[in-house]
């Protein structure tokens, strides 16, 4: 399954059209549900095509990284991005650690913060943080 997800990951981000500009980026998120929440580390790369309108749509990859009891695997996510340079919303898939299930997320960026929620069988849980995107040119 963590392979096949891997492979999806990177023929997505490989497939956009060749205008498409890719960035790997940074960020620190606050997760919360209704058991507590816990600060996580991101690390990702987006790939973003933006059109003469300033309509933008890609892909981004990210590994999130727990940091409450030390640095740890969190969950990995794939989402597609679509919007404007400045705003976009996201939608995917991922894999969670924490309950070994797949999940599903939805999102909001804007440049340099995000949020959005992540849910499977087992719940909903919400994020919230800043990042190192900024707005795509």
């Amino acid at each position: 399954m963590r392979a096949a997800a891997a492979a999806t990951a990177i023929a997505l981000l490989t497939t956009l059209p060749a205008g498409a500009e890719t960035r790997g980026f940074i960020g620190f998120n606050w997760s919360f549900d209704s058991y507590g929440s816990t600060p996580e580390g991101v690390l990702g790369i987006a790939k973003i095509r933006l059109d003469s309108d300033g309509d933008a749509r890609g892909a981004k990859a990210s590994v999130h990284l727990p940091l409450a009891d030390g640095l740890s695997f969190g969950s990995a996510k794939l989402v597609g991005v679509r919007g404007k340079s400045d705003r976009m919303i996201e939608a995917g898939v991922g894999w969670s650690a924490g309950t070994g299930s797949v999940i599903g997320t939805a999102g909001l960026w804007a440049p340099y913060v995000d949020a959005g929620l992540d849910f499977d069988l087992s719940g909903v849980r919400g994020y919230g943080g800043i990042n190192s995107l900024k707005d795509w040119d």
